[in-house]
């Protein structure tokens, strides 16, 4: 799933006009590593709300896209909140039919 960012994003002296998320790549030991990442990040996990904390979707997003998960946090705040929802869209587990590409 590819998403259009409102703002270019420079990582590594490369610029993004649009960032490519490989949700169909993920599997249940990457939401594993997920949750133990978000924890040491100083994030707070309790069962069965980790799919909302802010901390566990940027991680997914970040295992998704292959970028860091600090260099997503550097983006503008609209592009870094549409991240976060389409994350969660995934999370939840949405039709994939509603994950093609997204501009706000």
């Amino acid at each position: 799933m590819r998403i259009k960012l409102i703002k270019t994003f420079t990582h590594n002296g490369k610029e993004y006009k649009e960032l490519n998320f490989e949700f169909d790549k993920l599997t249940g030991q990457d939401m594993i590593d997920a949750e133990e990442i978000t924890r040491r990040a100083g994030g707070n996990i309790t069962m069965g709300a980790a799919d909302y904390s802010r901390g566990y979707v940027l991680t997914i997003a970040a295992k998704a896209s292959g970028l860091p998960r600090e260099a997503l946090m550097t983006l503008g705040a609209q592009d870094f909140t549409n991240i976060l929802n389409q994350t969660l869209i995934f999370l939840s587990g949405a039709d994939s039919g509603s994950l093609e590409e997204k501009t706000v």
